[in-house]
């Protein structure tokens, strides 16, 4: 990460995750990752589940990502919205048999 990189908040590198730019996307990865692994495991108690959940949400990012408008400077929130709709989605599967790996919609 740059000095810059560091001085931008998460609402100016998500402009730039909108327009598709993958370096600005890794450092919301690299800001977040671990809040968000760390609020899927304490909800799930797995490591595996939580880290593949983890790939879901981000993926769910990247895929929406000129969607997403942040209401705060921080993208965290969106984030942890998206990790609770994953999982909410991976339970309901499992519940019904059905395959666990579908990437959910967003909040």
């Amino acid at each position: 990460m740059t000095h810059q990189e560091q001085d931008l908040t998460d609402r100016d590198l998500w402009r730039g995750v909108a327009a598709g730019d993958r370096l600005a996307f890794a450092e919301i990865f690299d800001r977040h990752a671990g809040a968000v692994y760390g609020h899927l495991l304490r909800r799930m108690g797995d490591h595996g589940e939580a880290e593949d959940l983890t790939s879901a949400v981000f993926l769910a990012a990247w895929r929406r990502r000129g969607e997403v408008r942040l209401d705060r400077e921080s993208v965290l929130p969106w984030l942890l919205g998206t990790a609770n709709h994953t999982l909410a989605n991976r339970r309901r599967a499992l519940g019904r048999g059905g395959p666990v790996n579908a990437v959910p919609t967003a909040p």
